[in-house]
C-alpha cells in the first residue's frame, strides 16, 4: 500500500496543478437561511430537500457512510454519504449550544434519522462507529444501528497497527485531500497528531 502511494505522489508531482477531487456538501439548514457561499463545493439545502435525500437513502438500499459530531446528550451535527464526492449534513446545534431548528422539526429530522439508521437492509459504514456514533445514538435517542457493514477505524487498524487510527489519517494518506486537522499545542509546544 505504501508503494501505491508513493506511486500516487510521483504522478501528482508531474502535474502543473494540483487538481482537487469534485465534492459536493448538501447542508440543510431553515430556509431564512439558505444563501449560495463562496464556497462551490457546498450547498444549502432546505429541510425538505434533506428529509426527501434521507429518505431517497432508505429506499435505495445502497450502503451508507455515517457520521455525527458531538456526544450523548450534545449531538451537534449528523452527515450521510452514499459515494466519495457527495454529503448531506444535518446540523443540529449552533455553536452556542441553541437548536438550528424548532422542536417539530427536529423531531422530523430524527424521526428520519430513525428510520434510515434502524433499516437492517441499508448497510451502514462509519469511523469508530459501535463504539462512539451508535452508542451515542442508542443512548440519547433510543435508535439502535441495524446493518452495521463496516467500520473504517477498525478496518485501518487490523492493517496497519503502527500507524494513527484517526481519520485525519487515513484522509492524509488514502486520499488527494491534504492533512486537515492541525496539531495540537500542548505546554507551550506543538504536539503531533501521530504522538496522541
Amino acid at each position: 500500500r505504501i508503494l501505491t502511494l508513493c506511486e500516487t505522489a510521483r504522478k501528482q508531482a508531474k502535474e502543473p496543478v494540483l487538481r482537487w477531487p469534485e465534492r459536493l456538501i448538501g447542508v440543510v439548514v431553515p430556509d431564512s437561511q439558505i444563501a449560495s457561499g463562496s464556497d462551490p463545493g457546498v450547498q444549502g439545502l432546505s429541510l425538505l430537500k434533506g428529509l426527501l435525500l434521507l429518505s431517497g437513502m432508505y429506499e435505495d438500499r445502497s450502503p451508507v457512510a455515517f457520521a455525527l459530531e458531538g456526544g450523548p446528550g450534545n449531538v451537534t451535527s449528523l452527515a450521510f454519504s452514499r459515494n466519495r464526492t457527495r454529503a448531506l449534513v444535518f446540523p443540529l446545534a449552533h455553536v452556542d449550544g441553541t437548536s438550528v431548528w424548532s422542536e417539530d422539526e427536529e423531531v422530523m429530522i430524527w424521526e428520519a434519522v430513525k428510520k434510515l439508521v434502524e433499516n437492517p437492509d441499508v448497510p451502514k459504514v462509519a469511523q469508530n462507529g459501535a463504539a462512539y456514533d451508535w452508542f451515542t445514538l442508542a443512548w440519547t435517542y433510543g435508535i439502535t444501528v441495524r446493518g452495521y457493514a463496516h467500520d473504517t477505524m477498525q478496518a485501518w487498524w487490523e492493517l496497519f497497527p503502527e500507524l494513527s487510527k484517526s481519520l485525519a489519517t487515513q484522509v492524509s494518506l488514502l486520499t488527494r485531500w491534504p492533512f486537515y486537522k492541525p496539531d495540537k499545542e500542548e505546554g507551550g509546544g506543538l504536539k503531533f497528531a501521530s504522538d496522541l
